[in-house]
């Protein structure tokens, strides 16, 4: 899992884990919750699940605050995120998936505005959420999600970290490692659009190996399906898939597989305000393009170098596309930097680079 170098300040990898049950500690409002106080074991072979959950619904209970991960390596199964979070992974730590399924994906009910959900949340992920807002994830360490544990395509992988209709959500020095071929997606809904995320010095790695039929695969919104984090299936980007988000910044992100993958790196569909600072992807010969965009309104694309075999760079769709601007690209080594897809205007881009294409893709 660690075949390609990390730099230690943007290290995370993936894990999951069950925990000691013991009595609550009294803590102080005026420090940081340390998992420790709640029975985790850095040994890698205690499963912490319960005590690394019952840390944040405690920060959770005094309003909110920090909950750090020490030095260790935490072996852990689904821990379910809170509101006001600031999640510390730090030096040293390892945040370790568990290689059971069975420590994955217990049903857990979430809270909006108006109080208790009926229907539980339910996700098969290191780290999810639901209807949150105000939650930071940082730190040295590393989220490691055992992925050859999952090589069996006919059983559900689990995610690195799912979060939905979430507002204010910063991710800050991590590389999500051995995430599932189904991709990774920040998705609202029509008309309830997931808000203000902030990916910065993030890195996200898969195995790869899907195919340009995925690419092309139309998402359904399923709304009746919301908000289990596994009812879209394998996703067109093997990166990142966002739908229905209004502020997204994406800096300083890294996407890589570790096989080839002929889907796009990036897909975007309904989004507004979009920046992205910064991009390096990988990219196959005879991939579909790097970024998809489609009905995106107003983006800031800057300082990204396109990869060889890129073809094209951008795409761009939908008539409600308009308002991108491109700066400081450099699409040298792209078979063809900007195209210019159904339903999209030359108006809707401006670039200081190669002038965009017509045709086919």
């Amino acid at each position: 899992m660690r075949g390609n170098a990390v730099s230690p300040a943007i290290r995370v990898l993936v894990c999951a884990a069950l925990c000691l049950a013991v009595p609550l500690p009294a803590i102080g409002a005026d420090r940081a919750i340390d998992i420790r106080d709640f029975g985790a074991a850095g040994d890698g072979k205690t499963l912490c699940t319960a005590a690394i959950q019952k840390a944040i619904d405690r920060c959770a209970a005094r309003g909110g605050g920090t909950v750090r991960l020490p030095e260790g390596t935490w072996l852990t199964g689904t821990v379910y995120l809170q509101s006001n979070l600031t999640l510390v992974l730090e030096k040293g730590c390892t945040l370790l998936g568990s290689r059971k399924h069975e420590d994955y994906g217990r049903a857990r009910a979430s809270a909006d505005a108006a109080g208790p959900r009926t229907a539980p949340f339910r996700c098969a992920a290191v780290l999810a959420g639901s209807d949150l807002q105000n939650v930071t994830i940082r730190g040295e360490g590393a989220i490691d999600g055992q992925g050859d544990a999952f090589r069996d395509k006919s059983k559900l992988r689990p995610k690195n970290l799912y979060l939905q209709r979430c507002r204010n959500v910063v991710l800050r020095d991590i590389a999500a490692e051995n995430t599932s071929q189904t991709g990774c997606s920040i998705t609202g809904l029509p008309g309830h659009p997931i808000r203000d995320v902030v990916l910065e010095n993030v890195r996200i790695g898969s195995d790869g190996g899907g195919t340009k039929d995925l690419a092309r695969r139309a998402i359904p919104e399923r709304e009746d399906g919301y908000p289990e984090c596994t009812m879209f299936g394998p996703l067109p980007a093997y990166g990142l898939y966002c739908r229905h988000v209004e502020g997204l910044v994406l800096r300083k992100v890294e996407v890589r597989t570790r096989q080839a993958d002929l889907r796009h790196a990036l897909v975007f569909d309904d989004v507004k305000r979009l920046e992205i600072e910064s991009l390096e992807a990988g990219c196959a010969k005879g991939a579909a393009a790097v970024l998809r965009l489609a009905q995106v309104e107003g983006a800031v694309l800057r300082r990204s170098i396109a990869p060889a075999h890129a073809d094209p760079f951008l795409l761009l769709e939908g008539d409600r596309t308009r308002q991108i601007v491109l700066e400081q690209l450099d699409l040298s080594r792209a078979v063809q930097g900007v195209h210019l897809g159904v339903g999209a205007s030359a108006q809707a881009v401006s670039s200081g680079g190669a002038a965009p294409d017509r045709g086919k893709p």
